[in-house]
C-alpha cells in the first residue's frame, strides 16, 4: 500500500515548483459550477468571514472580495502564497497546512471554499485530519463548499483533469506532447496507484502527471461527510446542475454545513 508520506511529499514537491507556480498564476476566472454555487450562496455570505483554502494563484479571491472584505486564505505552498500577497496586496495570506490550522480558533468563518479538488492532493489519513480542522474553524450553520474526483470516472482518470476549462488547439496539442515526453514519469508514479473499497489513488494529468490524486465515489464521499459530523446540503456537477449518486461528473461540488 503507498504510504502517506510518498502521497504528500510528491505533491508538495510539485506544487512548490515553477510549473505549479506558472500555472496557477495563469488560471482566471470561476469554473462554472463555483459560478453557480457562488451565486447562489451570495446572500448567507455577503459581509461574513470567508476562508478560501487551497488558495493558488489567486484563481477564486477577487469573487470572494468582492462578496466580503473579511477574506482569509492560506495554501502550503510558500511561491503560490507569495503570489497571491503580490496580486491583491492582502495581508490576510498565509502559509499553512490546512491538516493544521492551530492558528485559528475555533469557530472562526462563516463559510469555507477548498476549490480545484485541492482535498484530493492529501493522502486519506490526513484527509480525515483536514476535515476536521475544518469542521473545527467553521462556525455552527456555517457553509463549506469543496470539490472532488470522481471516483465513477476512473477510467477516464488519465484524460485533460480541468474539464471545467476549454483548451484552444494549440494548447490541447501540447498536452498531447506531453503526455507522450512524460511517459517515463507516468509509470514511475503509477507505482504508488492504490485503491481500497472507499478510494483510489491516481496519478492523472494534474501537473503534467507530476501528482497523486484521491479519487472517491459520491456515496463514499458523503458517508466520509457525515462521520465527520457535516450535513450534506447539495451536490453539483461541474456544470453547476444537481448531482445523484450515479452521477458521472469527473469533479463533483460538495456543498456541506456544519
Amino acid at each position: 500500500m503507498t504510504q502517506p508520506y510518498v502521497v504528500d511529499t510528491l505533491n508538495h514537491t510539485a506544487y512548490e515548483g515553477r510549473f505549479a507556480l506558472k500555472t496557477y498564476s495563469d488560471l482566471r476566472g470561476l469554473m462554472p459550477a463555483e459560478s453557480a454555487i457562488l451565486e447562489s450562496l451570495r446572500p448567507r455570505i455577503v459581509g461574513k468571514t470567508l476562508l478560501d483554502i487551497g488558495v493558488g494563484g489567486g484563481r477564486t479571491t477577487p469573487f470572494l472580495l468582492e462578496m466580503s472584505r473579511d477574506y482569509t486564505a492560506i495554501d502550503y505552498s510558500e511561491g503560490l502564497v507569495q503570489q497571491v500577497k503580490g496580486k491583491f496586496g492582502l495581508d490576510s495570506v498565509y502559509c499553512c497546512d490546512v491538516r493544521d490550522m492551530s492558528r485559528f480558533p475555533n469557530d472562526r468563518f462563516d463559510f469555507i471554499l477548498f476549490s480545484f479538488n485541492g482535498l484530493d492532493c492529501i493522502a486519506h489519513e490526513g484527509r480525515l485530519k483536514a476535515l476536521g480542522e475544518i469542521r473545527r474553524v467553521l462556525k455552527r450553520g456555517g457553509v463549506f463548499l469543496f470539490s472532488s474526483h470522481n471516483r465513477a470516472v476512473i477510467d477516464e482518470a488519465h484524460r485533460a483533469a480541468a474539464g471545467g476549462f476549454r483548451y484552444s488547439v494549440a494548447t490541447s496539442l501540447r498536452r498531447k506532447f506531453w503526455k507522450v515526453l512524460l511517459t517515463p514519469r507516468r509509470f514511475r508514479l503509477r507505482r504508488h496507484e492504490m485503491a481500497t473499497s472507499e478510494y483510489a489513488i491516481v496519478n492523472d494529468s494534474g501537473l503534467r502527471y507530476s501528482l497523486l490524486l484521491y479519487y472517491i465515489s459520491i456515496r463514499s464521499q458523503i458517508d466520509q461527510l457525515k462521520k465527520m459530523e457535516f450535513s450534506v446540503e447539495g451536490m453539483y456537477d461541474m456544470q453547476g446542475d444537481p448531482a445523484d449518486h450515479g452521477d458521472r461528473s469527473p469533479w463533483i461540488h460538495y456543498l456541506v454545513t456544519k
